[in-house]
């Protein structure tokens, strides 16, 4: 006798099955949460990470979950600790070595990096002190793969470290550039100095507030700078 074919389930039964089960991935992590304020061990999500591989290898769950923010869930589970250390390296890399697995059509896009800030967070944590060289390279490979269709290029990490530098730069030069350039007629030009769409959009995105990243882990002091000077009417 012929094996019945399995019915494919329909879209509202999957997105309850993908809500009940980031309710429980919540759950773990405010466990684990309660558990680190009062200096508990805080097991409950590594305990749990076994299911989470296995509902995230489930093609036809993969929309349903990013649609109810699953980013934003596993945000919480890889996310430095509130004192600035980091968790559990094994958590941090399943999840995200699962989350850069989630590709094609229905899988992760810029809209879903920028709703969770799950970007900003892999930025964090790359440049975290105390993160390992192999998360590190890991997080590179996911940073560029999720920077590859905001600059329509080769997702380089060396294009990421430009956008960078060039924020810095401007300011110091950016404004009276911009200006100088726009009074010549080269709009693309003023738009590169000032911060074009496609530099802004990869800042929001992946990186979010830079500064945040940055502190985390990095005590340093920071030297306030001049941001140049902007002329209405040209100095004599």
């Amino acid at each position: 006798m012929a094996k019945k074919k399995k019915e494919a389930k329909k879209l509202n039964e999957l997105e309850d099955e993908a809500r009940a089960f980031l309710e429980k991935m919540n759950e773990a992590a405010d466990a684990d949460d309660a558990s680190i304020a009062a200096r508990k061990p805080a097991t409950k999500k590594l305990a749990m990470l076994p299911q989470v591989l296995e509902m995230l290898a489930k093609k036809d769950m993969i929309r349903p979950l990013l649609d109810l923010e699953l980013l934003s869930v596993c945000k919480r589970w890889v996310q430095p600790l509130p004192n600035g250390s980091l968790g559990n390296v094994t958590l941090r890399h399943r999840i995200i070595e699962a989350i850069s697995g989630l590709t094609g059509e229905t899988g992760v896009n810029a809209s879903d990096l920028k709703r969770s800030g799950f970007g900003k967070v892999a930025m964090t944590l790359y440049m975290h002190k105390s993160e390992t060289p192999a998360m590190k390279k890991m997080l590179k490979n996911s940073i560029e793969q999720w920077s590859r269709p905001i600059f329509q290029k080769s997702g380089n990490m060396k294009d990421l470290e430009r956008v960078q530098a060039s924020r810095r730069d401007r300011g110091l030069v950016g404004i009276a550039l911009a200006q100088k350039q726009m009074e010549s007629g080269s709009g693309s030009g003023a738009r590169a100095a000032a911060g074009g769409k496609t530099e802004d959009d990869l800042q929001n995105i992946i990186s979010g507030q830079s500064k945040a990243a940055n502190d985390i882990g990095n005590n340093r002091v920071r030297v306030p700078y001049s941001k140049g000077f902007q002329f209405t009417v040209r100095p004599m």
